[in-house]
């Protein structure tokens, strides 16, 4: 169980990998990529996913 908030006019959503692996079928990886974070040179690697039911 997760406990969530969910923004349905957001453009992305966001989860942990943790999250992620711990689903029982969690939806097919799309393609990886580079989140950037704003203020400052940091960024994350991450992946998208769907279709989400």
């Amino acid at each position: 169980m997760v406990d969530a908030v969910i923004y349905s006019a957001a453009e992305v959503s966001l989860i942990s990998d943790r999250v992620y692996k711990a689903m029982k079928q969690p939806p097919p990886k799309q393609r990886d990529v580079k989140l950037l974070i704003t203020g400052g040179d940091a960024s994350m690697q991450g992946f998208v996913v769907g279709p989400v039911k």
